[in-house]
């Protein structure tokens, strides 16, 4: 499991799939948090949808593991996450859900190294103070 989200002023922690994962440190978030409405199936099929976050000092509160190119959310933690669900609990981000986009950045797609498709989301979440985190929810 991957632990999501950290800030430059900490180190940068992803643990092989069947150690505990760890919250790190990020800066927080403002709730500010968008949807794309045109993409949303309330109780339908598959959709996708973006949550836009500002970090200030909070921690984004994802827990994710590596499926392919995509991160799956394990676990929603304390964090800024938490707290758009609470404001939005009708398009909360739930466990299984797939982050499939971070800043316009995909994973790396069939041609990255085996196991390494994933790692252009989490540089982005890293590397990155405003956050616009596309997800996708199986039907």
């Amino acid at each position: 499991m991957f632990c999501c989200c950290a800030s430059d002023a900490a180190p940068t922690e992803v643990l092989a799939p069947d150690e505990p994962a760890a919250q790190l440190p990020v800066p927080e978030a403002k709730a500010a948090v968008e949807t794309d409405a045109s993409n949303w199936a309330p109780g339908g099929g598959p959709m996708t949808f973006h949550i836009t976050i500002e970090k200030t000092t909070d921690l984004i509160g994802l827990d994710v593991a590596a499926i392919g190119q995509n991160l799956r959310v394990k676990r929603i933690s304390s964090g800024l996450v938490q707290k758009w669900n609470e404001q939005h609990p009708d398009r909360a981000v739930r466990p299984d859900d797939l982050i499939v986009e971070v800043n316009g950045t995909r994973g790396g797609g069939p041609e990255a190294p085996a196991g390494e498709a994933h790692l252009p989301l989490l540089h982005a979440i890293q590397g990155s103070q405003g956050l616009d985190i596309g997800f996708y929810r199986h039907a």
